[in-house]
């Protein structure tokens, strides 16, 4: 089975800043994970149905998650891997919830997110307080 490609508005905003020849890579390795999506080495701890793909020579990182029920590999983040990372764990995991706006063929672009932007954002911002005031403690 393969899977549709899918971006977050803001991974798909870092996916348009990078250069021609990061972007190649990353599309290579995409074309692969698309067909197995699930590689145990490229896993990300902690989280469920979450993975990397990295290019180790240029620094760059891509963090997708998989999901199953809309045969969707979502692109949740693009970048050096510092900034992957803080933005992976922004991301509540309630905002991938497509169920909302199913998945049409073809390629998928950010206006998934439209309806639920200030949802999102709101939610965003109560996950990262959450956690925040709990390091804190």
């Amino acid at each position: 089975m393969i899977y549709e490609l899918a971006f977050d508005h803001r991974a798909l905003k870092e996916w348009q800043k990078l250069g021609h020849t990061v972007r190649e890579q990353f599309k290579k390795k995409l074309s692969e994970r698309l067909i197995n999506p699930r590689v145990p080495a490229a896993k990300l701890h902690g989280h469920t149905d979450r993975y990397k793909i990295k290019l180790r020579a240029s620094g760059y990182r891509l963090v997708y998650q998989v999901i199953d029920e809309k045969v969707v590999l979502l692109v949740i983040s693009v970048g050096k891997e510092k900034a992957a990372t803080s933005i992976t764990w922004q991301i509540p995991a309630d905002i991938l919830n497509l169920s909302s706006n199913p998945p049409r063929a073809g390629f998928l672009l950010p206006e998934i997110w439209r309806n639920t932007m200030k949802s999102t954002i709101l939610l965003m911002v109560a996950a990262h307080r959450s956690i925040t005031t709990r390091l804190r403690r």
